[in-house]
């Protein structure tokens, strides 16, 4: 878990100098309020599912992957609402948005959330070193895809693409790990009280949520891009 957690914040780190380095205010300022708008709209959508099926799962670890299929169905449902109102709320937040960018960006940001759900399988079966080596390697590939993407290309549409295929990837090696195909099922009848069961936990979670990127939302939809990536910047420098 140490490794893992300091691989994602070490890597992500630096992933998002190169992007500053070689994009350039303007082009940064896009793309990271575009990360930005999207990690929220995919954190609104976990709702809670990491916590409360990871007590399930912890409980009886036989079932962890029908509980995590659960939360995948559920959070599937959940984004479908969320990326019809967010497309809105964001047509008059930022109406110069590029809407290729940022459908680029959810996408990747979609996939990496929901990988995440998924690596509660390692965790219930206290397979810890599969989920630190998933972990490494998909942050090695995002910084390796995402830094060579910007360096060659300067451009924002190539690395937006290059984001969401890191974040893809990362969830086909989680599926092909941890999840297996005969754990599926279509049964959405356990749909509410699986989100019933995550309710308080997802409270929590958009409360820290938006305590940590509300200077993100609102200075995205205030500032221009240049003025956002010169804050964007200097923001991970600090954190």
């Amino acid at each position: 878990m140490l490794l893992s957690t300091g691989a994602r914040m070490g890597v992500g780190m630096l992933t998002f100098v190169l992007l500053a380095r070689f994009l350039g205010p303007a082009s940064y300022g896009v793309i990271a309020t575009a990360i930005a708008y999207a990690t929220f709209t995919s954190l609104l959508t976990d709702f809670g599912f990491t916590l409360s099926i990871l007590r399930k799962a912890a409980a009886d670890p036989d079932q962890s992957e029908g509980y995590v299929w659960q939360a995948l169905q559920a959070k599937a449902v959940l984004t479908l609402g969320a990326a019809c109102l967010g497309a809105l709320i964001l047509w008059f937040l930022v109406p110069n948005a590029d809407p290729l960018v940022y459908g680029l960006v959810f996408i990747g940001a979609l996939a990496y959330s929901s990988a995440d759900i998924i690596m509660i399988c390692a965790r219930a079966r206290r397979r810890f070193l599969v989920e630190t080596k998933l972990v490494i390697a998909s942050s090695l590939i995002m910084l390796l895809l995402l830094g060579s993407t910007a360096a060659i290309t300067r451009d924002i549409t190539m690395t937006a693409t290059a984001f969401a295929c890191s974040r893809l990837l990362y969830l086909a090696l989680a599926v092909a790990a941890l999840l297996p195909f005969d754990a599926v099922d279509l049964d959405f009848s356990h749909l509410g009280q699986t989100l019933k069961d995550s309710f308080s936990f997802a409270c929590d979670h958009i409360l820290t949520a938006l305590s940590t990127q509300a200077d993100l939302l609102i200075f995205g939809a205030l500032l221009v891009a240049h003025d956002i990536g010169i804050y964007q910047a200097g923001a991970r420098l600090v954190q």
